[in-house]
């Protein structure tokens, strides 16, 4: 066995040990061996990709960009790379860098899953567009008619376009995939309190809370409802 190919081999079991510390949220471990991974073989499009993903992971965002760039730079039809980067422009808030970054990934599929799809609605949504956030993920639902994250992001499109009556049908409908999602409580309860629904708006928001204490969404939303009934001590409880 040449350097060469005892070099490569190194390279590929840092890669593959890398992606498994990312699922365990290990970023910092990740890096150690994709640096490692990348002075083995430096034009590792696939290396740079899960370095990105990991430096995002550890907030470092521009550090981020610049391995994600590198990786679609060497290896265009990559679209992990491409998706982990509409992530990164995202949170630096290029909006347009990031919707290009998203559609490139949902151009090329992503493994066909809605991740790139989710994606791309969120940037709509964040650009000010709702509408065209819930047409994106409406026409997405047709793939992926059982994906719950799907039917949560729709939910909370169409309620942001005031379309209540088919928000609440896609929260329900995610529940009935995943009783008790958090998210999808929620939500649903921010449906009730627009509809001035107070108890089945405390119920669903306490739903949430039970699943995840300190939800955002459900915590703010009980406190809100809790002073519309006239419990302000324990709405600023």
């Amino acid at each position: 066995m040449s350097a060469e190919q005892s070099g490569a081999e190194r390279a590929a079991q840092n890669i593959l040990e890398a992606e498994h510390l990312l699922d365990q949220r290990q970023p910092a471990a990740a890096e150690s061996l994709l640096r490692e991974a990348l002075g083995l073989e430096p034009d590792s499009a696939v290396a740079l990709s899960k370095l990105g993903r990991a430096l995002n992971n550890l907030g470092r965002l521009e550090d981020a960009e610049h391995a994600l760039r590198r990786s679609v730079e060497l290896e265009p039809q990559r679209a992990a790379a491409w998706f982990s980067l509409g992530h990164v422009l995202r949170a630096l808030g290029r909006l347009p860098d990031a919707t290009g970054a998203a559609e490139r990934a949902v151009s090329l599929g992503l493994g066909g899953d809605s991740r790139a799809v989710r994606l791309l609605a969120s940037i709509r949504m964040m650009s000010g567009d709702p509408d065209a956030a819930a047409d994106l993920l409406q026409s997405a639902r047709a793939s992926h008619p059982d994906d719950v994250a799907l039917a949560v992001d729709l939910a909370d499109a169409l309620r942001a376009t005031d379309r209540f009556d088919e928000a609440a049908a896609a929260y329900h409908d995610a529940l009935l995939r995943d009783p008790g999602n958090p998210d999808a409580l929620a939500g649903l309860g921010t449906v009730h309190h627009a509809r001035l629904e107070l108890d089945d708006a405390a119920t669903s928001f306490r739903q949430a809370l039970a699943r995840v204490p300190k939800h955002p969404v459900a915590e703010t939303g009980l406190a809100w409802v809790l002073e519309l009934i006239g419990d302000y001590q324990a709405a600023l409880d």
